[in-house]
């Protein structure tokens, strides 16, 4: 009887072992895009993506493409008249505002509204009578699209592309160099070396009334500091920098509803956090929901810096950080459950002498930080795709997606990777 049951414990054990996520296996993805589907004819281009369940849309040279996220096949398709210029970087009602016009940099004087689930134009309307019109960048907020486009910003309807107001930028000393939508407006501002008596630029952070443009409330920058990005705006996240010291002495500034500070956190190391050149409300490194951001405080391999750290919007005090196993590095991308689990991705690593580890998928508890590796990654994300500075991060229905922020014409480059269990 003993060795019965020793023996059934045995192939319990045996089980129990096979069972356990092989983190040193990886997953062929579901299926890619190379560059050349996505450029077309054209020199280059930079897609804009959203995950919707059960569409990736991206946007290619001239067009809008939904494709279906388990098969990568083309659900539908909107042709622009004109190269992509931009777009809405977070989707409002299922719908995204595209920028086009006849060049992608310099003749962006168009807006369409799309539909991410009909691939059907909801409008199409020019920004304003101003010409020329450059790429900007495009947020949305209750219900208003808003571009900021160099020689000012301007409001059009959510619902009919009709023009709501203006701002000049030649008729205020101050200009507005970012904006951020969603739950609010925000937009942040440099005003002229004239107005300051060190004779450097001042900044200001500012709620705006989408449907007026009028601020609502305004929070003065620290001397000496400017503003890098604007992460979040539910609640209002600041992300600054020095004027004048290295990039990594940057600080997160988490505000209140009337513009008062909450919390300033240091970054000590260089942070993870990375956000687009065009549209510095987008930014890859951090998630923020409800009282926490999670975001990873450096971007080194070293072993005193934890993967990803939840950090309290009160005070920023460190709730707690995950492990951190020979310096492994580990990217916060999404929230899941409701919140109650974070998604993260953990680029490929080497330990001591063993045989490379492919990228894997982990779940990471947001009360406890303990994690767990949901499936493996394919190796070549790491190389050819470049996991931690090249790619945008999308997480939808159990499917993770990366798509790279440039795509070269007559190039056999992965630029989209879709990836599941």
């Amino acid at each position: 009887m003993a060795v019965a049951t020793a023996l059934v414990v045995l192939i319990m054990f045996v089980a129990v072992v096979r069972c356990a996520p092989d983190s040193s296996r990886s997953a062929p993805p579901l299926w890619t895009l190379e560059a050349r589907a996505v450029a077309g004819s054209e020199k280059d281009v930079s897609p804009a993506s959203w995950a919707s369940g059960p569409v990736l849309a991206i946007t290619r040279a001239r067009d809008v493409t939904g494709y279906d996220a388990a098969t990568g096949k083309v659900r539908w398709r909107l042709p622009l008249a004109g190269r992509v210029c931009g777009a809405s970087a977070f989707p409002s009602k299922g719908r995204v505002a595209v920028q086009f016009g006849p060049d992608a940099r310099w003749d962006c004087g168009r807006i369409a509204l799309v539909d991410l689930a009909s691939g059907t134009k909801v409008w199409e309307a020019p920004i304003t009578s101003a010409a020329p019109v450059w790429r900007g960048q495009v947020v949305m907020s209750g219900d208003t699209v808003v571009v900021r486009w160099g020689k000012g910003v301007t409001a059009l309807g959510l619902n009919d592309g009709k023009q709501r107001w203006n701002a000049p930028a030649s008729r205020s000393e101050c200009g507005a160099q970012s904006l951020a939508g969603g739950s609010v407006l925000v937009a942040a501002y440099a005003c002229s070396s004239r107005a300051s008596a060190t004779g450097s630029a001042t900044w200001h952070v500012r709620e705006l009334d989408p449907a007026t443009g009028r601020p609502r409330w305004s929070y003065a920058v620290p001397a000496g500091h400017e503003v890098s990005a604007l992460p979040s705006t539910g609640p209002v996240i600041v992300l600054l920098r020095p004027e004048k010291r290295p990039a990594d002495s940057r600080r997160l500034v988490t505000l209140t509803s009337t513009g008062t500070v909450r919390a300033d956190i240091p970054l000590a190391d260089r942070s993870a956090i990375r956000c687009d050149a065009y549209d510095p409300s987008n930014c890859e490194g951090i998630v923020v929901d409800g009282e926490t951001i999670y975001t990873r405080p450096g971007t080194g391999a070293r072993k005193d810096v934890p993967p990803i750290v939840a950090l309290s919007m009160d005070g920023g005090r460190a709730r707690w950080s995950t492990e951190n196993p020979d310096g492994n590095r580990l990217i916060p991308v999404a929230m899941e459950d409701g919140g109650q689990r974070l998604i993260a991705v953990q680029p490929g690593r080497r330990l001591n002498r063993s045989p490379r580890q492919p990228p894997q998928l982990v779940a990471v508890d947001v009360a406890s930080g303990r994690t767990t590796v949901l499936w493996g990654l394919d190796k070549s994300i790491d190389t050819n795709m470049r996991l931690i500075t090249q790619a945008g991060r999308h997480y939808a229905q159990g499917r993770f997606f990366l798509v790279k922020t440039s795509a070269l014409r007559n190039d056999d480059e992965t630029v989209v990777s879709a990836h599941g269990p």
